[in-house]
This record gives structure tokens, C-alpha cells and sequence, in this order.
């Protein structure tokens, strides 16, 4: 991984969107979404009930990039619609040119192909201006809307982590999804 990456926060602009570093005041956005039972369905964070931990969820979320441990965008519609959610990559392991990538959207915004178009670019930026080799994601099994959107991606599916994950009182099978940058192997 290029540890220059971390010298300015990357804004990127795809048709319909902006990905542009999340604030404090995307909180309001962040308690939409995890305040959603629908949402955090397949996902490894209780179902949030007030701004408090929304905000502190957020303020985790922005230290990664200066804590140089990962990155999080807001998911900003171009025409004015406001922020849809965020995406980024929580984990990067730069000594192996690896990292994993996450996304949600608010409900009201799922089925538009706003997902997709994030997770592409971020897939882009990964290995061009990152220069991670490998970009994976984690999906529990059953999230059929979020495999899609990685294969859509072209991302492939490599197998199921039997128990991997422990979230919502049980342990989750996760699904193992990648992306290799083959032009750089």
C-alpha cells in the first residue's frame, strides 16, 4: 500500500455521487441508518435508538483515516439529495496490500444502484491510488442485496466462513467475497 495515501483525505466524484470525507454532522444520516431494524439486519451493530451513539459511532469512524488504520466516506447524492451513507475500508493490512471494504445505505435509498456506484469507485481507488492488491468484503450469509452489489462490482465469492461473525445474540456464516488487481500481479 502507497502510505502516501494518507496525506490528504481523497474525495471522489462519480456521476451521481460524492464520496467525501464523513463529519459530525452526518450523524443525523448515521442514526438513520443504524436506527433501522432493516438495515442492521446483516450487520454487526445494535440497532441504535439516539443521536448519542450515532455521533460516537461517527467520531469512530472519522479517526480511522487519521489514526491511518482505514477510511470512511459520507455518500453524498450530486443533486442535492443529501447524504445516502457511507462506505470505506475498516481494515487495512498495508504490509500485504490488502484491505476490506464496507458499505450501508438508508433504506429509503436502497434499489437506486447508489451502492454499486460507491463500491465501484472505492474498488478503483483501492488499487490505483491505494495500491491494495486484494479488496474484500465480508456478507453475512442470506444478505443476497449485498452480494449482489459486489458481484455487480466484480467482486467474487471464494467461500463461507462457517460462525465467523457474532452479532444479534448468534454466531453468522459469513460470505468471503474479493477483488485481485490482476494488472498488477
Amino acid at each position: 500500500m502507497d502510505p502516501s495515501f494518507y496525506h490528504s483525505f481523497p474525495v471522489i466524484e462519480t456521476p451521481r455521487l460524492v464520496l467525501r470525507e464523513l463529519a459530525d454532522r452526518d450523524a443525523a444520516t448515521v442514526l438513520e441508518m443504524f436506527g433501522d431494524p432493516e438495515v442492521t439486519r446483516f450487520y454487526d451493530v445494535t440497532t441504535m435508538t439516539d443521536i448519542a451513539e450515532a455521533r460516537a459511532l461517527t467520531g469512530r469512524l472519522i479517526r480511522r483515516f487519521h489514526d491511518k488504520t482505514g477510511i470512511r466516506w459520507a455518500i453524498e447524492r450530486r443533486d442535492g439529495g443529501g447524504v445516502v451513507g457511507t462506505c470505506g475500508y475498516p481494515a487495512i493490512v498495508a504490509s500485504a496490500d490488502r484491505g476490506s471494504i464496507g458499505y450501508e445505505l438508508v433504506r429509503r435509498e436502497w434499489g437506486n444502484g447508489f451502492a454499486s456506484e460507491a463500491v465501484g469507485a472505492i474498488v478503483g481507488l483501492g488499487h490505483r491510488v491505494m495500491r491494495l492488491h486484494r479488496i474484500d468484503a465480508l456478507v453475512v450469509s442470506g444478505n443476497e442485496a449485498s452480494a449482489a452489489v459486489l458481484r455487480k462490482s466484480g467482486f467474487c465469492r471464494e467461500g463461507v466462513l462457517r460462525d465467523y461473525g457474532r452479532f444479534d445474540g448468534r454466531y453468522q456464516d459469513m460470505e468471503m467475497f474479493a477483488h485481485v488487481d490482476t494488472a498488477a500481479a
